[in-house]
Protein backbone atom coordinates (compact mmCIF):
# COMPACT_ATOMS: atom_id res chain seq x y z
CA UNK A 1 0.00 0.00 0.00
CA UNK A 2 1.45 3.64 -1.27
CA UNK A 3 0.87 6.35 0.86
CA UNK A 4 0.98 10.06 -0.42
CA UNK A 5 1.51 12.53 2.75
CA UNK A 6 2.05 16.00 1.98
CA UNK A 7 5.09 17.97 3.13
CA UNK A 8 3.34 19.77 6.23
CA UNK A 9 2.32 16.23 7.31
CA UNK A 10 5.75 14.74 7.98
CA UNK A 11 6.82 17.83 9.32
CA UNK A 12 4.28 17.92 11.63
CA UNK A 13 4.84 14.70 12.47
CA UNK A 14 8.53 15.05 13.45
CA UNK A 15 8.24 18.08 15.21
CA UNK A 16 5.56 15.78 17.18
CA UNK A 17 7.64 12.92 18.12
CA UNK A 18 10.71 14.95 18.47
CA UNK A 19 8.64 17.30 21.59
CA UNK A 20 7.41 13.77 22.67
CA UNK A 21 10.66 12.63 23.47
CA UNK A 22 11.57 15.71 24.76
CA UNK A 23 9.19 15.51 27.45
CA UNK A 24 10.10 11.71 27.90
CA UNK A 25 13.91 12.89 28.89
CA UNK A 26 12.59 15.96 31.09
CA UNK A 27 10.10 13.83 32.82
CA UNK A 28 12.13 10.97 33.60
CA UNK A 29 15.76 12.22 34.33
CA UNK A 30 18.35 8.43 34.50
CA UNK A 31 18.64 9.16 38.28
CA UNK A 32 14.54 8.90 38.59
CA UNK A 33 15.19 5.65 36.62
CA UNK A 34 18.00 3.98 38.21
CA UNK A 35 15.87 4.83 42.22
CA UNK A 36 12.57 3.08 40.11
CA UNK A 37 14.49 0.13 39.40
CA UNK A 38 16.54 -0.23 42.56
CA UNK A 39 12.92 0.62 44.33
CA UNK A 40 11.20 -1.98 42.32
CA UNK A 41 14.11 -4.43 42.69
CA UNK A 42 13.92 -4.03 46.34
CA UNK A 43 9.89 -4.46 46.49
CA UNK A 44 10.55 -8.53 44.56
CA UNK A 45 13.25 -9.09 47.46
CA UNK A 46 16.75 -8.40 45.17
CA UNK A 47 18.07 -6.31 47.79
CA UNK A 48 21.00 -6.33 50.04
CA UNK A 49 20.58 -8.82 53.21
CA UNK A 50 18.12 -11.10 51.05
CA UNK A 51 18.82 -14.62 50.08
CA UNK A 52 17.44 -14.11 46.48
CA UNK A 53 20.58 -11.10 46.44
CA UNK A 54 23.91 -12.04 45.22
CA UNK A 55 26.61 -11.27 42.81
CA UNK A 56 24.67 -12.28 39.81
CA UNK A 57 21.66 -10.12 40.70
CA UNK A 58 23.84 -6.97 41.37
CA UNK A 59 25.66 -7.35 38.19
CA UNK A 60 22.08 -7.63 36.51
CA UNK A 61 21.23 -4.28 38.06
CA UNK A 62 24.16 -2.36 37.26
CA UNK A 63 23.93 -4.13 32.97
CA UNK A 64 20.16 -2.70 33.71
CA UNK A 65 21.47 0.89 34.27
CA UNK A 66 23.83 0.92 31.89
CA UNK A 67 20.93 0.60 29.21
CA UNK A 68 19.02 3.36 30.98
CA UNK A 69 21.94 4.92 30.18
CA UNK A 70 22.56 4.30 26.47
CA UNK A 71 18.48 4.57 25.75
CA UNK A 72 18.82 8.11 27.55
CA UNK A 73 21.71 9.08 25.41
CA UNK A 74 20.57 7.41 22.30
CA UNK A 75 16.77 9.49 23.03
CA UNK A 76 18.56 12.51 23.29
CA UNK A 77 20.71 12.13 20.08
CA UNK A 78 17.62 11.42 18.26
CA UNK A 79 16.39 14.57 19.47
CA UNK A 80 19.70 16.83 17.93
CA UNK A 81 18.87 14.42 14.79
CA UNK A 82 15.40 15.33 14.86
CA UNK A 83 16.18 19.03 15.36
CA UNK A 84 18.65 19.06 11.82
CA UNK A 85 15.72 17.24 9.74
CA UNK A 86 13.08 19.63 10.95
CA UNK A 87 15.29 22.51 10.15
CA UNK A 88 16.88 21.21 6.91
CA UNK A 89 12.92 20.30 6.50
CA UNK A 90 12.02 24.00 6.25
CA UNK A 91 14.90 25.00 4.49
CA UNK A 92 14.04 23.06 2.05
CA UNK A 93 9.96 22.94 1.85
CA UNK A 94 9.74 22.83 -2.02
CA UNK A 95 8.09 19.00 -1.79
CA UNK A 96 4.57 19.10 -2.41
CA UNK A 97 4.17 15.56 -1.38
CA UNK A 98 6.54 12.82 -0.35
CA UNK A 99 5.82 9.30 -0.72
CA UNK A 100 6.00 6.47 1.79
CA UNK A 101 5.47 3.16 1.27
CA UNK A 102 4.48 0.78 3.48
Amino acid sequence: MLYILSANQVLRGLIMYRDTLKKMINKHPQGQLYQMLDMFAGQAGFKQGSVLYNDAVAERIEWHKQIIDQNYNDARDLVVLLDQLIMNFQDNNNQDELHYGC
